[in-house]
């Protein structure tokens, strides 16, 4: 049964690379194309900053599951960001209720991490707690290390590895470019059937025009890719982030039964136990 999903989930992120190079190569980005590109970093910006960090609400307790439990409850601010952001894309907003809450539910795991290779310090083996690991405080940096202890006692050592490296590759796909992680994060969101841990994820009343959603923003990544790269460069570069994506359902699931093994779910906000399908 797990051999047969994994096959599935194969099949998916085939048919979504498929979809990533069908655009057209030759075209460059027009000035409706900036237009836009600006107005998502502008909204980006704007709702990354509507909140304070949740590093500085990190209180750490004696009883150390607890504490982890707890970094886990503060990420709601950071889900609370990225929500606030889809929320000013015009396809997003052009969903009704259902459609959105699905697309949040069963993507924004994916996004976070997408997010957080942002700010991942490969040397450090740490994630920040917003998109850049320059002019960090000295609060942020005792948040990352102790996210980072909190983690291998929970998860182990050799599952911390497996995240490390997977932020390292996507990192480096994205290379400092936060427009590239906003354009993969909008792809993400716009993707029926990412979700690696549970096999009720519920139709889309309108799932054509999440469709052609994503479809628009693979084009325009894909494009805003090809500045200063070639086609089959930028093509090499799809197949991996669609490899990346793959490994994300994978951790996904396997952290969220590291959690529910080891820790008390009862206390973790709702908005957070419902993103990792605690409820």
């Amino acid at each position: 049964m797990e051999k047969e999903r994994i096959r599935t989930y194969e099949d998916q992120h085939r048919q979504f690379f498929a979809k990533s190079i069908q655009v057209n190569s030759s075209a460059s980005l027009t000035s409706d194309d900036w237009t836009c590109l600006t107005r998502i970093q502008n909204s980006y910006l704007t709702t990354s900053q509507s909140s304070p960090s949740s590093a500085a609400a990190l209180e750490l307790v004696p009883e150390k599951i607890s504490a982890f439990m707890h970094s886990i409850d503060v990420q709601n601010t950071a889900a609370v960001k990225l929500i606030n952001f889809f929320r000013e894309i015009p396809e997003f907003q052009q969903l009704d209720g259902h459609d959105r809450l699905v697309l949040v539910k069963y993507n924004l795991t994916v996004v976070f991490l997408i997010r957080h290779s942002l700010s991942y310090d490969n040397i450090k083996e740490i994630c920040y707690d917003h998109d850049t690991p320059l002019n960090c405080s000295r609060n942020d940096q005792m948040f990352a290390y102790n996210w980072k202890s909190l983690f291998i006692l929970c998860c182990g050592y050799e599952f911390h590895r497996a995240v490390a490296i997977l932020l390292d590759n996507l990192a480096h796909f994205i290379n400092r470019d936060a427009l590239v992680a906003q354009l993969v994060m909008l792809i993400i969101l716009f993707s029926k059937g990412l979700s690696a841990e549970d096999d009720s994820e519920p139709t889309l009343h309108d799932d054509r025009r999440v469709l052609r959603a994503q479809s628009k923003y693979l084009d325009l990544l894909f494009r805003y890719l090809m500045k200063n790269s070639s086609y089959e460069s930028v093509a090499m570069k799809m197949v991996q982030l669609t490899q990346q994506i793959l490994r994300i359902q994978r951790i996904s699931r396997d952290f969220q039964q590291y959690v529910k093994t080891k820790g008390d779910v009862t206390y973790v906000n709702p908005l957070m136990k419902s993103l990792l399908h605690f409820a």
